[in-house]
């Protein structure tokens, strides 16, 4: 094996909390004497090259000192991260892996304010999948009323979430008509009564979805992936009349199959075409609640399956994952950008960032750690995201 970084100094500033741990362990020392270097050697960091430190004590301190000796150190490390405003500490990457923690207060420390305030009192609804759905959990275990639409991974696409929320804005008899066109075109092997009946069944799912959102305070939207299904005319495929259960790899040959002989297919939606469906989403949601905040992040459960999918640079499973989420979070950035002018309720929460920038700094395995499942985010990190959320935006009772 190639030692890469076998010739980097020890005296880079980054091996800060590695050198203190090893001067410290060489010496037999009381716990004000380890306190007081520490405190000198962190209050001495004051040049540009500590200027990239969050001040977060490592999680591994746990493990070399006693809980006495642990809260000094973060009292110590709490005074010296107050000298650096915020702002600026949101303008830098942090700098020492050591330092990243997944708990409240790194993810406070290094990510910016939302200005956002919620309430216990107010009601919450969710869509999507992954952060939506665990979100929901967790408010309902603080007692908290919401109600959750669960979408899994595969079908909480844009397009098909596009298609969806179009619907949510249509009058019953239209939404009716709308539905019964759409299970005629895609299920004609079907009798009548059956696709009549499965209409109905989707007609009033989706007047439960309005009734939801008209009512709520809050309302959580998790993108998923760009994965959508096409006509040959390149008008959308409602992809939540297809797509009926989670086992996406089971029934992907034969929804690739019906999609043929419908000279449709599958395929990553554009960049422009999501920026429309997402601009379309929002207005859809300010078409039936004016006054609702809107909360948006990105799911990091990455996609079960690109069978039958059109995929001209051969690429992986994993690189189509890789161009779905990019996709999804320029395109947040940008429709934000413009449409946060005007709409002041709506908020981007960046529990996607934490999952694929933060944890993979810690020990923490991101997924799978309680099932051995790489669709599943880990309980801890889960936890922690919540948390974050909870504790940073949620005014509690009193």
């Amino acid at each position: 094996m190639i030692e890469f970084y076998e010739h980097k100094s020890r005296l880079a500033p980054r091996f800060f909390y590695r050198n203190f741990i090893e001067l410290v362990s060489k010496s037999d020392l009381s716990h004000d004497e380890i306190v007081n270097i520490f405190e000198k050697e962190v209050n001495n960091k004051s040049t540009k090259d500590y200027f990239g430190f969050t001040w977060n004590l490592p999680d591994y301190f746990i493990n070399h000192f006693d809980e006495s000796i642990v809260k000094s150190f973060n009292e110590i490390l709490k005074k010296k991260a107050e000298k650096t405003p915020r702002i600026l500490k949101n303008c830098i990457y942090p700098f020492v892996s050591d330092e990243f923690s997944i708990n409240s207060d790194f993810y406070k420390n290094i990510l910016s304010d939302r200005k956002l305030l919620l309430s216990e009192n107010e009601k919450f609804f969710t869509i999507g999948s992954c952060f939506a759905n665990n979100f929901a959990l967790f408010l309902r275990s603080k007692n908290i009323p919401v109600i959750n639409f669960t979408q899994f991974e595969d079908l909480n696409s844009l397009g098909s979430n596009y298609i969806l929320f179009n619907y949510l804005i249509k009058d019953k008899k239209n939404l009716a008509e709308n539905l019964k066109s759409d299970y005629d075109r895609l299920f004609p092997e079907e009798n009548e009564t059956s696709r009549e009946k499965a209409a109905n069944h989707k007609v009033n799912q989706i007047l439960d979805i309005r009734k939801a959102i008209s009512l709520a305070d809050n309302v959580i939207f998790t993108l998923g992936n760009i994965v959508d299904f096409y006509y040959p005319d390149n008008s959308l495929i409602p992809k939540f009349l297809l797509l009926r259960d989670a086992n996406a790899n089971e029934t992907r040959k034969i929804i690739a199959k019906k999609l043929n002989s419908l000279n449709s297919n599958i395929r990553l939606s554009t960049y422009s075409e999501c920026q429309n469906y997402l601009i379309k989403i929002i207005s859809s949601i300010r078409h039936i609640n004016k006054n609702c905040k809107i909360l948006l992040s990105v799911s990091p459960v990455p996609i079960k399956s690109t069978i039958g999918m059109i995929n001209e640079l051969n690429f992986s499973a994993l690189e189509i994952d890789c161009v779905s989420k990019s996709t999804l979070r320029s395109l947040l950035h940008e429709v934000l950008l413009n449409i946060s002018i005007t709409d002041k309720d709506i908020y981007y929460l960046p529990a996607f960032e934490i999952v694929k920038w933060i944890a993979p700094n810690t020990n923490t395995k991101a997924f799978g750690e309680e099932d051995a499942s790489s669709e599943h985010v880990s309980n801890i990190l889960i936890n922690s995201i919540c948390d974050y959320i909870y504790s940073s935006y949620i005014k509690k009772n009193t």
